[in-house]
């Protein structure tokens, strides 16, 4: 009976503690604002086209179409890579992503 309780409270203090984490990661910071730009272009001798970002984010990783960038209110802006519905591209993070 002792070792049935156990059990029960650890997956009560389990599934407690996953859906406060899962809570905490849903949260967005509001002083943020995003703003969407375009994709730039450009061709190399070979004829291949290229896509970057204007975000100096080394590789210049992007979603074809637009980037994300966003600004708090003291104009600090970091650039995160992100994946949401099959698109992948940059989105803002409250750290500065590491840069290779």
């Amino acid at each position: 009976m002792l070792t049935m309780s156990v059990r029960t409270w650890s997956l009560v203090l389990v599934t407690v503690v996953g859906a406060l984490l899962g809570r905490h990661q849903t949260h967005a910071k509001v002083n943020y604002k995003c703003v969407y730009g375009p994709v730039l272009s450009t061709e190399d001798a070979s004829g291949n086209t290229h896509h970057f970002c204007a975000t100096e984010m080394r590789p210049p990783f992007m979603q074809l179409g637009a980037y994300v960038i966003a600004r708090d209110g003291a104009g600090m802006c970091y650039e995160c890579v992100c994946e949401r519905e099959n698109n992948i591209g940059m989105a803002c993070c409250e750290t500065p992503c590491q840069r290779t």
